[in-house]
């Protein structure tokens, strides 16, 4: 009796890891920046995958501003803005990607600036093998967290992720680069 209510429960385990690593569909969503002053509107134009189009705006008191399109979707963004020029840096994340290994053409990041494309990463350039993913069944990522946008010092502003390997990547809003933390102590003097 105890072999076949351990059997029943390892088979009911993995039914529901089954289960829970089904893809999640796109969908239509709006991402605001800290404070509102600025959002994205992601409208997918297929069920999975990265086409669509995004609009980024600026809010206004009667109409808001559109200030830039792209040719794409992304199901996780992130933005941040200054209003006196408006500057705006988005954050576009790629999906959790089928398979179990990283790839060069899996997006796993691409940052933003002012409506152009600074520098995209795939998940090669973060994991170079499984052990730095974050893996389910059937689909995997290259980030552990994402930290979100911050500001050390004056107008400087970077995006940090936490990677699977326990440490954090942090991104240059302004020239898309990875910033060293020797490099961020240097200019913190």
């Amino acid at each position: 009796m105890k072999k076949v209510l351990m059997l029943t429960f390892f088979v009911l385990l993995s039914a529901f890891n089954t289960a829970a690593d089904e893809e999640v569909t796109n969908r239509v969503y709006v991402q605001s920046s800290e404070g509102g002053a600025f959002y994205v509107k992601c409208v997918p134009s297929e069920q999975y995958g990265l086409a669509g189009k995004t609009y980024v705006y600026q809010v206004a008191a009667e109409k808001d501003v559109l200030l830039h399109a792209f040719d794409w979707y992304s199901p996780e963004i992130y933005i941040y803005g200054f209003s006196g020029g408006p500057v705006t840096y988005v954050v576009k994340f790629g999906p959790w990607h089928r398979g179990r290994e990283p790839k060069k053409e899996d997006l796993a990041v691409a940052i933003y600036k002012n409506g152009e494309l600074l520098k995209e990463y795939s998940t090669l350039d973060f994991a170079k093998d499984e052990k730095n993913l974050s893996v389910s069944t059937g689909h995997y990522t290259a980030f552990s967290k994402r930290l979100g946008f911050r500001r050390p010092w004056d107008n400087q502003v970077l995006f940090d992720v936490g990677l699977n390997n326990g440490t954090i990547a942090s991104f240059d809003m302004d020239s898309g680069e990875i910033w060293s933390k020797e490099a961020e102590a240097l200019v913190k003097r």
